[in-house]
């Protein structure tokens, strides 16, 4: 299965690539320039575990469900910190040209609300594998722990794995809209008094030379 997203200096003690798949039939693709090779193999299951087509399957939804909340973590705070870059450089012109002084304190405070809104549930801080031992992981780092459980030759999951799961759900059911109401409201506000005052594209800055 494809890799998941990563986000720019943010280090995580996991593993982004794709969980096992489920026994089956499967294609891959080859690709070298223009030339494409397909190949059809098998994935026997291991006929050591005692489990069911149906407990393969239940595991792959599993991990699916996990690398796609990732992956919506890593993308949303991607879209963030380009939201916030935005403002920041505008924020930059705005004072330069000393004036507009409501929109530039507008502008601020969005770039906060962006900032305190990644730093309440992601880790930062970390910078190597010793950091992870110390430092409290992120909403992200504990989900690909949790990926970590599940993707074993084993598909049983434990009855633990599923309530956690649950439980970080919730808590980037709630991150997630916290951001929906930064972009309405606090950039919503942002861009509104920006379009109100006619602003043109290109902001000259004021300069003396005394």
């Amino acid at each position: 299965r494809n890799t998941i997203p990563g986000v720019d200096q943010l280090f995580v003690y996991g593993d982004y690539r794709g969980g096992v798949v489920p026994p089956g039939y499967y294609t891959a693709r080859l690709s070298n320039g223009k030339q494409i090779t397909n190949c059809e193999f098998a994935i026997l299951a291991d006929p050591r575990i005692e489990a069911e087509p149906k407990d393969y399957e239940y595991q792959a939804r599993i991990l699916r469900e996990i690398e796609k909340q990732v992956a919506d973590i890593h993308l949303s705070i991607n879209k963030m910190r380009v939201v916030r870059d935005q403002i920041h450089s505008l924020v930059e012109l705005l004072e330069r040209s000393n004036e507009h002084k409501d929109l530039i304190s507008t502008g601020r405070d969005a770039i906060q609300k962006i900032q305190s809104w990644e730093l309440s549930f992601i880790q930062i801080e970390q910078q190597t594998y010793q950091d992870a031992i110390h430092l409290s992981n992120g909403l992200n780092a504990e989900l690909l722990d949790l990926k970590q459980k599940v993707d074993t030759p084993s598909p049983n999951v434990t009855e633990g794995v599923k309530e956690r799961l649950q439980n970080l759900t919730e808590q980037w059911a709630s991150q997630k809209a916290l951001m929906e109401n930064i972009l309405n409201q606090d950039v919503g506000t942002f861009n509104k008094i920006f379009k109100e005052k006619n602003i043109p594209a290109l902001i000259i800055p004021k300069v003396s030379a005394f």
